[in-house]
């Protein structure tokens, strides 16, 4: 099983005042990120998708994942698997509502998003891979 240390805060992403929320850990070529949304100030509007990277044990300081990702819209649900982020977007080129986007994550950009399609998008909201 799995063994838990105490929780402790992660004062790099806690902000007041603003919504901190949507965390998902990724670990990929040896960099350890968190990434999350937030609606704080220095993104492109809207909810945003931030990122942590870990370093020599401390978490930096939160980095917005840019315009290649973030729209003056919002995009939410972040979801790594190996090199890929999937999130939704309202803004994005979608069918309708939000819509389900993957990306190729780099060590500091993204590929273009592009929209999953059917059958995993609708005219509603499709919020979570």
């Amino acid at each position: 099983g799995y063994t838990f240390s105490n929780p402790q805060p992660v004062d790099e992403v806690n902000s007041d005042g603003t919504v901190n929320t949507m965390p998902v850990m990724h670990e990929f070529g040896g960099i350890e990120r968190l990434y999350f949304v937030s609606d704080r100030s220095g993104g492109e509007g809207g909810l945003d998708i931030w990122y942590c990277t870990k370093s020599e044990g401390k978490w930096q300081k939160p980095v917005n994942a840019g315009k290649m990702i973030n729209t003056p819209g919002d995009e939410v649900s972040p979801f790594v698997v190996g090199d890929q982020l999937f999130f939704s977007s309202d803004w994005h080129e979608g069918l309708g509502g939000m819509d389900i986007f993957s990306c190729r994550i780099y060590s500091a950009s993204f590929d273009k998003p592009v929209n999953l399609g059917k059958p995993f998008n609708s005219e509603l909201n499709d919020l979570y891979y």
